[in-house]
């Protein structure tokens, strides 16, 4: 009789020794997708403040291209100062620079992480350089 009470005992701590490993696997689990939401997260806020920065370097790029050949055109044909090609190369500036400036803004609304507060302070002093350099 007491050898059955033992076995039994027995049973029910391994028993108890397997639940206690299974709660703390659960809770590891839990844990692990929690962190992996919070990295999916910051990743895509990542992502879409790197995408509207790249736009925004894009279309800065145009425009510059745009003003260089323009000003190009003004030295090769001094005679003819508002010929059409030129007037037509400075409004694509101005709408790609408005169209830089636009997609800069939303930039800026995105709320950066506490980690690229620095980062983003850089990249603002670098974009107003070079948007009145343009300007």
């Amino acid at each position: 009789m007491i050898n059955r009470i033992r076995v039994v005992t027995l049973l029910v701590m391994v028993l108890g020794v397997f639940a206690l490993l299974q709660l703390i696997s659960g809770s590891l689990f839990f844990s692990s997708l929690h962190h992996s939401q919070k990295s999916f997260v910051v990743s895509n806020q990542l992502r879409e403040q790197q995408g509207e920065l790249t736009s925004t370097w894009d279309l800065m790029l145009q425009t510059r291209i745009n003003l260089s050949r323009s000003a190009v055109r003004m030295m090769m044909d001094s005679s003819n100062q508002q010929s059409n090609a030129k007037v037509e190369l400075l409004d694509s500036a101005r709408k790609t620079l408005a169209q830089a400036a636009t997609h800069y803004k939303k930039f800026k609304s995105m709320a950066p992480l506490p980690e690229m507060v620095a980062t983003s302070r850089n990249i603002d002093e670098k974009y107003k350089k070079l948007s009145h350099s343009v300007n």
